[in-house]
């Protein structure tokens, strides 16, 4: 069974976990850190991401997560789940959607494969979250191994009363080259979303019609 390190926390199998994930440095001189929870069985298996309080007001997705890893889990676990309770500390702690030290919402901050316009590091510098979010997507991509692809659960909120669905993102890919290749490729994923989907047996909500889903 693989070792997986993540952070200050390193898997043991039959164990959970604890740790911290070092994201950046203040300016005032405090760190910060994002909780980590590593839960792996004693049978070989799949790793699987679950992320969750990249909102503040979110407060669901964190409590699900450490209501979910026990120990009894364990027991019953082939393979390894990485969690992260809190991918936005400063925005729980202030419970705000958008943290103090970034002026857009944090959940587009992340790496998302799309081409842009290099832009002026003088003018437009990179949020030190962002920075922080490339290393740990680089970490994802590294150890989450389900099923021939890089899986992740990422909770949110809704409102209060909500039934508990799932969003469908929509699986795009490039027409402009190779987009036999790439089509295959994008419905083989689809495919495989689609299983996670019906095993995690909560309702499914399709994402935006993919032009919106592209212009958000």
């Amino acid at each position: 069974m693989n070792s997986i390190s993540i952070g200050t926390a390193t898997t043991s199998p039959g164990t959970l976990q604890y740790g911290r994930w070092d994201a950046f440095d203040h300016p005032t001189g405090n760190r910060e850190f994002l909780p980590v929870i590593l839960a792996q069985g004693k049978e070989d298996g799949p790793t699987i991401w679950l992320t969750a309080g990249i909102h503040g007001p979110e407060h669901a997705g964190p409590s699900v997560l450490y209501k979910l890893l026990t120990q009894k889990l364990v027991d019953h676990l082939r393979g390894t789940i990485v969690a992260i309770p809190a991918l936005t500390p400063a925005g729980i702690r202030t419970r705000s959607y958008v943290p103090y030290h970034v002026d857009i919402n944090p959940n587009r901050l992340w790496p998302d494969g799309k081409l842009t316009k290099k832009k002026d590091p003088e003018k437009h510098p990179q949020f030190s979250l962002e920075r922080a979010y490339e290393r740990l997507f680089a970490e994802i991509t590294a150890t989450a191994d389900y099923g021939n692809g890089c899986y992740l659960i990422d909770y949110h909120n809704a409102w209060i009363g909500s039934i508990s669905f799932s969003f469908q993102d929509r699986v795009l890919y490039r027409a402009d080259v190779d987009a036999e290749r790439n089509k295959a490729e994008a419905e083989t994923l689809l495919a495989k979303q689609q299983e996670m989907l019906e095993a995690y047996g909560h309702t499914i909500v399709v994402e935006y019609p993919a032009e919106k889903y592209i212009r958000r």
